[in-house]
């Protein structure tokens, strides 16, 4: 409800304009201080300082179901030397959405000239718009810094999107086509192809903002080098120098995926022990339990008692002792669920990792049981829910009904509902 309320307030900023937007939330707050409110009054105050009619608006997007889902292609008319830009929403109108959103959008067009952005309404089920290109586009852009909840479905070739992620001045876009970029250099074979993708990202690996770096760093997370290989050393540079632990975080998840771990195995040690951040250290360990599991459980074992801030180094810990196969894991993960004077937080971790490999490990089962029924911490008891609906068994729906009984918070009452719908299938 949060993210989806403050989602469409952002696009009703760019509906009405910064300024009529927010000289209407200070209209609101005065003339309703002190009384309650509704929705209307928000209405009815934009409405007032941006001289617009909104009730479709407010009905489309805050007393509809869904949001619009849009099918994009371009093609080029160079006789004419115009862009034809075919848009259709494809949302299903099932459930109260709105077959057809109307709004405005932002389409940007780049071509040898220069990028040009232009606003057009959208209030068909499908439109076609025609906009000025001198040459044939570099790209298009629909929704230009995606001011718009939506899912978009838009077949691009390889050029436009690395032409996006060099280029583009929105975060998104490079953020967006650098994902795409991952994508074809994960399936192809083209030597020649991928060397240019990987020119791309190796330089978007030091873009000024962190989403973009982890966004390159993630598209090599398909590749598989030796420690030596520049895109290798493009990871290992980010991993131990980059200034946001995210970042690092990234590149050492990469480094995790790929067959060649193995030979990183010093490198993950060397940055856990650098103590970055709990969030690097852990990103290490859990390099380090794939790339040498027969010698990485007595290593995480070991440092299990490190201290951090509520535990959360030794849930970082957990979670990579989880990696590794064997009842001895089974067996740490066991007691570290059950030790009440952990953190909640590794306890949480515990009953996850213990739920996601040994659900209907009779002890484990038991654990779960024994968690919902004492502890009196939100977030515990929701791995436990969570674990016991993957158990499935009659005990296990048994106990969930009864906790669902005398819960009164509505986000767990759903959880538990979705427990007990996953154990009946």
């Amino acid at each position: 409800a949060y993210p989806g309320g403050a989602a469409r307030l952002h696009l009703l900023r760019f509906v009405v304009g910064d300024a009529a937007f927010f000289r209407g939330l200070a209209r609101y707050v005065a003339d309703n201080a002190a009384s309650s409110v509704d929705t209307a009054d928000l209405r009815r105050a934009i409405e007032r300082e941006s001289g617009l009619d909104l009730r479709r608006w407010f009905e489309q997007w805050l007393h509809s179901a869904g949001y619009p889902e849009f099918a994009l292609e371009w093609g080029w008319d160079p006789a004419r030397r115009v862009v034809l830009v075919d848009v259709e929403q494809t949302q299903s109108s099932e459930g109260g959405t709105p077959s057809v959103f109307t709004l405005p959008v932002d389409i940007e067009v780049r071509d040898e000239t220069g990028a040009r952005t232009t606003r057009v309404t959208v209030d068909q089920r499908r439109q076609r718009f025609e906009l000025a290109a001198t040459t044939k586009p570099t790209w298009v852009v629909f929704d230009k810094h995606g001011w718009i909840p939506k899912r978009l479905v838009q077949q691009r070739g390889l050029d436009e999107w690395l032409a996006l992620a060099a280029h583009d001045d929105d975060v998104n876009g490079r953020r967006d086509a650098l994902a795409a970029l991952g994508l074809e250099l994960e399936r192809s074979r083209d030597d020649k192809l991928r060397w240019r993708i990987v020119e791309v990202v190796v330089a978007a690996a030091s873009d000024p903002s962190p989403a973009v770096r982890i966004a390159a760093l993630r598209a090599f997370s398909g590749v598989h080098t030796g420690p030596e290989h520049p895109i290798a050393r493009c990871l290992t540079t980010a991993a131990s120098s980059d200034r946001v632990a995210a970042v690092r975080v990234a590149a050492l998840e990469s480094l995790a995926r790929w067959d060649t771990r193995a030979r990183f195995a010093a490198f993950a040690l060397e940055q856990f022990d650098e103590r970055y951040s709990y969030a690097t250290m852990g990103a290490a360990a859990r390099l380090y339990a794939l790339a040498r599991p027969e010698a990485a459980r007595e290593w995480i074992v070991d440092r299990l008692a490190l201290a951090s801030p509520h535990d959360v180094l030794r849930a970082q810990l957990l979670r990579a002792l989880a990696l590794i196969p064997g009842q001895d894991t089974d067996d740490v993960l066991l007691s570290a669920a059950l030790d009440t004077a952990s953190h909640s937080q590794a306890r949480e971790m515990a009953v996850r990792e213990l739920a996601r490999r040994a659900p209907r490990w009779p002890k484990a089962r038991q654990a779960f049981l024994s968690i919902l029924d004492s502890t009196p911490w939100y977030r515990l008891q929701n791995a436990a829910i969570d674990a016991l609906g993957a158990v499935g068994d009659q005990a296990s729906r048994a106990a969930l009904q009864r906790f669902h009984a005398r819960s009164t918070e509505p986000r767990q009452r759903r959880l538990i509902e979705a427990a007990l719908s996953k154990s009946a299938s």
